[in-house]
């Protein structure tokens, strides 16, 4: 085409990681017995959210409601514990653009004081509840590397990785999309483009200006 288009995109996907079987791994072992002790299921802990265990077991990955079981085992988390922590690493640009608004509307929408503080490159913040003043959550952010971040991850000292691009080794959430801009030359006499026809320039579908009414 005559004209130049330049796509600027970018995926910001924040990932948690898939159980990583090797050394180390017991740790994380836990058994999920009903309450009526009818069924357990034994495997690593991939996740708790508050109300689900996600589990990897030898019949698959299983996601179980946490009110019908017993957990047992070391990597049981501590349902007593009244602070939750989360350590995120990973790509600077989504990281300080996206998160701190994301954590901001998520304290809105749940009516909670949020305080927010450089720390290094990264942040800290902590959710607070306004009616008793009891700290709730740590939210810490810090720049890295596409592989100190997948380190991290597998080493313990973080729980999430925010990400340009998405890893087959780990499970991925998208958490926003840039925008899309095109560009042409400023002599072309097209002067406008419909979504569809755009769709099929970038694929390559259409490859010539002509084809859009152009010269």
């Amino acid at each position: 085409m005559r004209g130049k288009m330049r796509l600027g995109l970018w995926v910001a996907a924040i990932f948690a990681a898939l159980p990583f079987l090797g050394e180390g791994a017991a740790a994380q072992d836990v058994t999920l017995t009903a309450r009526d002790g009818s069924l357990s299921i034994s495997g690593t802990l991939q996740g708790f959210d508050g109300e689900f265990y996600r589990v990897s077991s030898r019949y698959g990955p299983l996601t179980v409601d946490g009110e019908g079981v017993i957990c047992e085992g070391p990597g049981c988390p501590d349902l007593t514990a009244t602070l939750a922590v989360l350590r995120i690493t990973g790509a600077a640009e989504p990281g300080t653009a996206l998160l701190p608004r994301l954590i901001a509307a998520y304290a809105t929408t749940r009516g909670l004081m949020l305080t927010t503080a450089a720390d290094g490159a990264g942040f800290r913040s902590e959710l607070i509840d306004p009616g008793s003043g009891q700290l709730l959550a740590q939210i810490s952010f810090a720049p890295s590397t596409p592989e100190d971040g997948r380190a991290a991850l597998l080493a313990g000292s973080a729980d999430l990785v925010v990400s340009l691009t998405a890893d087959k080794g780990f499970g991925v959430q998208a958490m926003a999309l840039d925008a899309l801009v095109p560009i042409m030359a400023g002599d072309n006499a097209l002067s406008e483009i419909s979504t569809p026809d755009l769709a099929a320039a970038l694929t390559g579908e259409i490859g010539n200006w002509k084809q859009l009414g152009g010269p």
